[in-house]
């Protein structure tokens, strides 16, 4: 992922498991890394109890 630096994120929306082996926990980080303020929203089938813990300020 990589983004622009004069870019930002409206928003980010992705899944904790993506295909190819990649994590939205992982997207959700280097989200956070590019772009501290951007909203990130992390969706799952899992109950939450079911899922590691998330990145501070992802929902």
């Amino acid at each position: 992922m990589r983004a622009l630096q004069e870019e930002q994120y409206d928003a980010v929306v992705t899944d904790v498991s993506m295909p190819n082996g990649v994590s939205g926990i992982e997207v959700a980080q280097e989200v956070r890394r590019l772009d501290p303020v951007a909203p990130v929203l992390i969706v799952s089938g899992y109950a939450r109890s079911q899922l590691p813990s998330l990145p501070e300020g992802t929902r």
